[in-house]
């Protein structure tokens, strides 16, 4: 990748119209859905109300953080964690309704690409993690490259709506 004048550290140029400027940004997440190759929703592993934030900035970093607020799973539910037990916290990992992972950053086409550094999933760390991007104003749809398992295509999709400055958002001082 190149650091030539007029592009970035992920090799995109820097003009402010860029789609790499366009999707910079912190975004919350809206809906996670798996849906078939005819758009009809399968499932909706977090829920009707996930939470999460994604984070794009513009010289090539992200960081993304789901959660399923139906779920609740702590440290302090599991005897033992405490004491370091590996089992204990083994459990918790399992269990528990968090993914996160951040790295950084490429477009390619009508794809992005995140190469992940550091992860909840631990073999994610040093892969990528493709995904399909649809950006339309101030909603950007994100969806994993469809699978075929026992019950036919599924694809999932999430959809994230940008977060405005606090500032803008709750006015000027």
């Amino acid at each position: 990748m190149s650091n030539a004048p007029g592009s970035d550290p992920a090799g995109h140029p820097d003009a402010p119209g860029s789609r790499l400027s366009a999707l910079a940004g912190v975004w919350q997440l809206i809906s996670f859905v798996v849906a078939d190759h005819n758009g009809n929703i399968l499932g909706m592993p977090m829920g009707t109300q996930p939470s999460g934030l994604l984070v794009y900035t513009v010289d090539g970093h992200v960081s993304v953080h789901l959660r399923d607020p139906r779920r609740h799973t702590s440290s302090a539910s599991v005897p033992g964690f405490a004491h370091g037990s590996h089992g204990d916290a083994e459990s918790i990992a399992m269990n528990n309704p968090y993914i996160g992972y951040c790295g950084t950053y490429r477009l390619s086409g009508d794809q992005v690409i995140h190469h992940v550094q550091a992860a909840s999933v631990p073999e994610w760390v040093g892969g990528n993690q493709v995904r399909d991007l649809a950006l339309r104003r101030d909603v950007l749809t994100l969806c994993s490259p469809a699978k075929q398992d026992g019950s036919g295509i599924r694809i999932p999709c999430l959809t994230w709506e940008r977060i405005r400055s606090a500032e803008s958002s709750e006015g000027a001082t």
